[in-house]
This record gives structure tokens, C-alpha cells and sequence, in this order.
């Protein structure tokens, strides 16, 4: 899980409170060794419907964490990490780990022994995230892995969804060319751009406080 709560309190992103220092390492060298590409496993056929709640609570269906990514993907990426100070304890120094390539980015934000993805931009149809969203798939692909778009796929404009079921309510956008899903907390939101029906790239944001 994204671990906000535990987050929110140890990371402070103003630059007049954080002191900072970098470092750019090529993929692979450095803290972590560049292995293998190994991809992440596509959605069964047999997979239930998802529900923005459960995907919001888990985009990847695990976490995603700096190593995981450098063992995935090998040296498809350049890696730069950034450390910050922890304002809450002085003693401490969170990484930022900055994975970036030719058509992707991931940011994984480092509080001691926690770690979570708080920025992504993913045009790669390598990356699979829950139930095989991926890069690619023709928008009728992608509306039919979620359960709320099984009713909203076809009427565009904002849409209210209550998630009892996860005490929340999302905002669901659906535009001529993106889908745009994001939570009342205002913590995260994920984009999903299509070029002639086909996803063509997602963007993820979460914010911490």
C-alpha cells in the first residue's frame, strides 16, 4: 500500500526546510545491480472487474519499490538520486530515486525502510499495472477492466463515485482523449491518455503533505 498516513508526517517538500545534495548513476551501477529485464504479469482473462477504490489503493497490485524496478527492467533507465534531509528528524536523509528513460519516469520517495511511487509518467507498454492496464490497449480494452466504467465509458464530462466500500469518493473524468481518475483526499490522481483509441500513455501523481 502507498503508506500515506505513515508519509505524510516525515516528508516535508519546501525548499526553504529541506536541505539537499545529488547524484546521477546510470542504471544499473551504484546502490542496485541492472539484471534481466522481467516483466511484470499481464491480468488473467479470468480477473474480476477492478474498482477505482481498489486500484487507487494499489495501481501496480504490489509495491513498487527501487530495487523491484531496477530487477524488472534491467537498464532501461537512467538513475539519479536525491537526498533530502528529514525535516521532522535531522538525523535522518530520505532518496529520491529518479528513474527516467526516452518515454518514462518513475519517482520512488525513500523515508528509512519505506518506500513508495509518488510520480509516474509511463508510455512503455513493458509496464503492466493491476488486471494488465498497459500502454496499448484500445480504449474499449481499458474501460472494460474497471467495474465503474462499465457504466460511464460512454458519457463524457464529470462523474461522482461513491466507494463505501473503501470510505472514499473519486472524481472520474471522462474526456474524448483521457480519463482522469482522482480522490476526494486530493492525494492522488491518474490520467490515462489516448491517441486514436489507444492508450498511449499514464500518468500518475500522488501528493504528500
Amino acid at each position: 500500500m502507498r503508506m500515506l498516513a505513515v508519509l505524510s508526517w516525515m516528508v516535508a517538500w519546501s525548499s526553504t526546510n529541506c536541505s539537499k545534495t545529488q547524484t546521477t548513476d546510470a542504471a544499473g551501477g551504484g546502490e542496485f545491480s541492472g539484471k534481466a529485464a522481467i516483466l511484470a504479469p499481464m491480468a488473467s482473462s479470468a480477473e474480476p472487474l477492478l474498482r477505482i477504490s481498489d486500484f487507487d489503493e494499489n495501481p501496480f497490485g504490489y509495491d513498487l519499490t527501487a530495487q523491484l524496478i531496477t530487477t524488472r527492467y534491467g537498464n532501461k533507465f537512467t538513475l539519479r538520486k536525491e537526498f533530502i534531509k528529514n525535516t521532522h528528524n535531522q538525523a535522518l536523509v530520505d532518496t529520491i530515486f529518479h528513474f527516467s528513460s526516452a518515454d518514462s519516469k518513475l519517482d520512488i520517495y525513500k523515508v528509512q525502510e519505506n518506500e513508495m511511487l509518488f510520480s509516474a509518467k509511463i508510455s512503455d507498454p513493458a509496464f503492466s499495472l493491476r488486471n494488465g492496464i498497459r500502454v496499448g490497449l484500445s480504449r474499449n480494452e481499458f474501460c472494460n477492466k474497471f467495474y465503474e466504467l462499465q457504466r460511464y465509458r460512454n458519457r463524457q464530462g464529470l462523474h461522482i463515485i461513491d466507494a463505501p466500500e473503501a470510505m472514499a469518493v473519486y472524481q472520474l473524468e471522462i474526456l474524448p482523449d483521457q480519463i482522469i481518475i482522482s480522490n476526494d483526499a486530493a492525494t492522488a490522481r491518474y490520467t490515462f491518455l489516448f491517441v486514436q483509441n489507444r492508450l498511449a500513455q499514464i500518468q500518475i501523481e500522488f501528493y504528500l503533505d
